[in-house]
């Protein structure tokens, strides 16, 4: 839980308000670890730094991980500058960061890869996938993809839930996530039909018919449900999360991507953009696996058994404050 004399002094170290930071945390009754820890980005940042040091390294990189992302709205960049140079990040030999970098963190079976490719033809940047081959579900997160990623002007993308390292990240790296999200039934049926046709290597057996939307379940209902929740409880507490849904990204292509370009802070040339869009377009007819076009189309959802519907949706109670109607509005 975050404490808001905490964010307090976060936010007048932002503001350069020294004395009223040192404030709110002498609020702070005890030795807390957030109190140690903006402590510790306080006096980094008036060149104290051998008691900044004395009082950051005292902790390992998942408490300093699960502090930024808990304060996420709240880091300046002087202080996502702190964290990078404490936690081995900012060296001299790296390429610099590129914060406008685009990030998407797509439900599997959304449209990305088409909205992706778009964005590409756009801007002319690399694709990079933020989760590694070795992954089937691709859901896993990967430091090395994600910071190399944050280091190019790239197009990034990954199924990846919005916890503590993945927003730190996030944080440290300047980037404003996109997320996008579709209807939880129609998105398993998605994958369903994903896992019939795709090989993972040896000794996978590609599940059929029924079993399939079972095995789909069994493996993404819980990261469907997390990622919408972390996403969106992020976005309610900072405008740096842009969400989309796979109906806006479906209806107008062109559209979605001019939000996510003005989203991360890049021009938009509209004469450009819309070649972009004809020019992906025309893949859907010459390579379509290339954008995934149609590949999923729409989704009898409504014909799914009560029964499934009812195991996936026990999952919402884990997180009680968040409202999953975007995403299964028949509840």
């Amino acid at each position: 839980m975050a404490d808001e004399r905490i964010r307090r002094a976060l936010r007048s170290i932002a503001i350069g308000m020294v004395k009223e930071a040192a404030q709110a945390l002498a609020d702070v009754q005890g030795a807390t670890v957030d109190k140690a820890i903006a402590t510790a980005i306080l006096a980094g940042l008036q060149g104290r730094t051998d008691l900044a040091t004395e009082l950051i390294l005292s902790f390992n990189y998942g408490t300093c991980e699960r502090f930024i992302a808990t304060y996420f709205p709240d880091m300046n960049p002087d202080a996502a500058m702190f964290f990078r140079t404490f936690l081995d990040l900012e060296d001299k030999g790296w390429r610099t960061i590129d914060q406008s970098s685009i990030f998407l963190f797509p439900f599997p079976k959304s449209g990305s890869t088409y909205l992706n490719t778009i964005l590409a033809n756009y801007t002319g940047r690399s694709n990079w996938n933020l989760t590694p081959l070795t992954t089937p579900n691709g859901v896993n997160f990967d430091y090395r993809l994600f910071d190399s990623a944050a280091r190019t002007p790239a197009i990034a993308r990954g199924h990846l839930a919005g916890h503590p390292r993945c927003i730190a990240r996030c944080a440290l790296f300047g980037i404003s996530p996109v997320f996008i999200h579709r209807n939880i039934f129609a998105s398993l049926l998605s994958f369903a039909d994903h896992i019939q046709s795709t090989a993972y290597g040896l000794p996978y057996r590609p599940p059929v018919g029924a079993e399939a939307l079972n095995v789909a379940v069994a493996r993404m209902a819980f990261h469907y449900v997390e990622m919408f929740a972390t996403w969106m409880h992020l976005a309610s507490q900072t405008n740096r999360v842009l969400v989309l849904s796979y109906e806006e990204n479906r209806d107008d292509w062109t559209v979605a991507a001019e939000r996510v370009l003005r989203h991360v802070g890049l021009p938009v040339h509209q004469d450009k953009l819309d070649e972009a869009a004809i020019r992906t377009g025309a893949l859907t007819k010459s390579n379509p696996t290339a954008v995934r076009y149609r590949t999923g189309g729409n989704r009898a959802h409504q014909e799914i058994d009560p029964s499934i519907k009812a195991q996936v949706r026990a999952l919402y109670s884990l997180f009680p404050t968040i409202d999953f109607s975007p995403i299964d509005p028949e509840q």
